[in-house]
C-alpha cells in the first residue's frame, strides 16, 4: 500500500528535475578527483515515472582521460548523486551518458 498519491510523487519528480544544475565527470581518480563540467542535454520524466538525464562532457575531448565517476550537482552546488562508472575514452572523443533515476515510494509503516 502506498501513502503518497501519484500526483504528489509527480510534483516531487518535477522538483528534483528542476533542482539539478549540471553533471560532472571525474577524469582523475577516486583518491585524487579532477572534476570536469558537463552539460545536461535532456531532462525529463518518462511515463513510468523514471527521471531521465542525458549529459555530455565535451571538455574531455582534448584530453586523453578516462572517466571513473559521474555526479549530478544541484542549484546550490551540492552533490545530489554520484555513481562509479568506468568509461574509457580516446583522444578527441567526448562522453555522452544517460542517467536514470527511479523515484518511487516503496511503501510505508504507520507507527
Amino acid at each position: 500500500m502506498k501513502y503518497f498519491t501519484e500526483k504528489f510523487m509527480n510534483k516531487q519528480r518535477k522538483m528534483l528535475l528542476f533542482s539539478l544544475a549540471k553533471a560532472q565527470a571525474n577524469v582523475g581518480t577516486k583518491e585524487l578527483p579532477s572534476w570536469t563540467d558537463g552539460k545536461i542535454l535532456k531532462a525529463e520524466i518518462q511515463e513510468d515515472g523514471i527521471i531521465l538525464f542525458q549529459a555530455a562532457f565535451f571538455d574531455i575531448v582534448p584530453m586523453l582521460a578516462d572517466v571513473c565517476q559521474i555526479r549530478l550537482i544541484d542549484q546550490d552546488g551540492d552533490v545530489a548523486g554520484i555513481s562509479d562508472k568506468e568509461i574509457k575514452t580516446a583522444r578527441g572523443q567526448g562522453v555522452y551518458e544517460t542517467i536514470k533515476i527511479n523515484l518511487f515510494e516503496s511503501g510505508f509503516e504507520v507507527i
